[in-house]
């Protein structure tokens, strides 16, 4: 077992438990002060540090890491509220991108303002979910709306050209009308471009030091490299994303969203300019382009669509959503976004005296534009029926997932599909009962695969039992015991066997929880077992701390044990 760094962490804990204690000594003063009645100060922190050990096989996480939160929140009567976000946490000297937070959020009634690290979500095509470091001014009085904001999302990273990243900035521009709650309009910009300067250009990508040229390997992490690889290395890129939102309130409790972007993209800003009359643009866009985008012989763009109705008619919610993302069209701003991808959504739910009934279904498609070889189709649906009826709980679903293309060789067609029947049956006796909740599940999965000159079939059966007891007044108990069967065509029959069990024990008025968890699972000759025992103590009506310890042990092709140790300490103030 690996030593942990505990000087480390144990300096840590007491320099965040000083941090803990830093917002009430900061409110006494604070309180002090002449005015001091428009004041309130309120917040959270939060500490967790982890220790972590491996034995028979390569650690999957660092041997010790610490993290440290700050939520504080500052408000001047009526008038505007400040807050700010700190996270701090050992992990960001390991990682290549810092996750270290630090971050300040004024609000007032007709705006908002970032300083620091900050995320904002202009749309699910434009920016979304990605973090700045920098600032943003975000101005709405009456029902103008105008936002200015950027910084940089990714810091220069050194090293092979298939891991280093260019230090990249964003800068984002928002206008538009209306009320958020029933009809408006937005348009938006993003810019997004890496800074070509921050990496040196390493030529045509072969500047290994450990690079051996007869075996075409990289020694430190036996990737092996060749030449055509070269056109995939990272380089440093350039987008442009204009895009508009629109949101319209109906009645009945109803809504239209509809969104649209176009997006321009480079992928190699080393790359030779397009001569500008090359381009098939109209002359106001030629004229835009020399001022926010140049295009590139590596340079590509194409358009988006998001549109959602969601009608609520007959005491039903029912949501109908279209999403076309073309092959070109790519946004650095949502780089979760998968692109060449046409989707269709219809979903609806109602209720019906003790019953809940749901029914959802999609279908997905690619090469929009026919330049591949076959398009692949993605069918799914489900549909349930949840039910109370006195002390008992019916959940009955049934999923089914269609795969296909349509290719015409016979090595490139697949063809899979899956459908699962689960239903889950529990029945909640009287509280004074020392057996509290008994259920019952069971699954149904047949899977079938089709891919050249290859077919499979195969048939789950899995039944789970599950029970909460009271075994004394002030410990519980949960038990569950699963059996899987799988059957296939080819005669391969396996079982798997799943056990958990968790007593939980209240004490000190509920002020102390503990509780002791073990669960197992064996499948042919493979065995995992995790046990452990966790901890949650409430220090005063704000602060509670809460401390886990557990050990997984594995057995089968590889066998290995690892053990997790954490602790966290929160804390919330309220002060006026």
């Amino acid at each position: 077992m690996k030593t942990f760094r505990i000087k480390s962490v144990f300096s840590m804990w007491i320099a965040a438990l000083l941090i803990c204690s830093l917002p009430e000594m900061l409110t006494g003063q604070i309180l002090k002060w002449p005015g001091a009645k428009y004041l309130q100060f309120s917040g959270q922190t939060m500490l967790y540090g982890e220790l972590y050990g491996m034995d028979g096989a390569e650690r999957r996480r660092p041997p010790s890491t610490g993290r440290m939160a700050f939520t504080p929140q500052l408000s001047i009567g009526k008038v505007m509220t400040i807050s700010a976000d700190m996270i701090l946490s050992t992990e960001g000297s390991e990682m290549r991108q810092n996750m270290n937070i630090l971050g300040l959020h004024p609000a007032w009634a007709w705006g908002r303002g970032h300083l620091g690290d900050y995320s904002d979500q202009f749309g699910l095509l434009t920016l979304n979910g990605v973090n700045i470091k920098g600032g943003e001014l975000d101005l709405f009085p009456r029902k103008f709306r105008l936002t200015l904001g950027g910084g940089q999302t990714r810091r220069a990273v050194e090293g092979y050209e298939l891991e280093q990243s260019y230090a990249q900035y964003l800068y984002a521009g928002r206008i538009g009308y209306g009320d958020p709650k029933k009809r408006y309009l937005d348009l938006q910009v993003i810019k997004v471009k890496d800074d070509i300067e921050s990496l040196p250009r390493t030529g045509q990508g072969w500047d290994y030091t450990v690079f051996n040229p007869d075996t075409l390997q990289v020694d430190e992490d036996s990737l092996w490299i060749d030449k055509s690889f070269a056109q995939i290395r990272n380089t440093p890129q350039e987008n442009l994303v204009v895009g508009t939102v629109a949101h319209l309130a109906l009645p009945h409790d109803s809504r239209l969203s509809i969104e649209a972007a176009a997006a321009a993209y480079t992928k190699d800003l080393y790359a030779d300019p397009i001569p500008a009359d090359s381009v098939d643009v109209p002359p106001f866009a030629r004229n835009l382009m020399d001022y926010f985008f140049t295009p590139r012989h590596s340079s590509f763009g194409d358009y988006a669509l998001n549109s959602s109705l969601e009608l609520g008619l007959f005491n039903a919610k029912t949501q109908i959503e279209y999403r076309y993302i073309g092959p070109g069209y790519i946004s650095l701003g949502t780089p979760s976004n998968l692109n060449d991808r046409q989707e269709i959504h219809f979903g609806t739910a109602f209720k019906w005296r003790v019953h809940r009934i749901q029914f959802k279904v999609m279908r997905f498609s690619d090469n929009l534009l026919g330049q591949k070889e076959n398009t692949n189709f993605r069918n799914q649906f489900r549909t349930g029926i949840n039910s109370m009826i006195g002390h008992w709980r019916s959940n009955i679903q049934v999923n089914g997932l269609l795969l296909n293309n349509d290719a015409s060789a016979d090595s490139l067609a697949y063809d899979f599909n899956t459908w699962i029947l689960s239903t889950h049956q529990a029945y909640t006796f009287a509280r004074e009962s020392w057996m509290r909740q008994l259920g019952v599940q069971y699954t149904f999965q047949e899977s079938n695969k089709d891919k050249w000159l290859q077919t499979t079939q195969a048939s789950y059966h899995t039944v789970t039992l599950t029970g909460q007891i009271q075994l004394i007044k002030q410990v519980d108990a949960n038990l569950s015991a699963g059996l899987s069967h799988r059957n296939s065509e080819s005669g391969e029959k396996y079982t798997t066997r799943v056990y958990s069990a968790r007593l939980t024990h209240r004490a000190l008025t509920n002020r102390l929880m503990t509780a002791l968890f073990s669960s197992s699972s064996l499948i042919r000759d493979t065995r995992m077992i995790r046990t452990g025992v966790t901890a949650s103590y409430r220090l005063t009506g704000s602060a509670q701390i809460h401390a886990t310890l557990s050990s997984n042990i594995f057995r089968g092709s590889r066998n290995y044990q690892e053990i997790i140790g954490n602790l966290r300490l929160s804390h919330q103030f309220k002060a006026r």
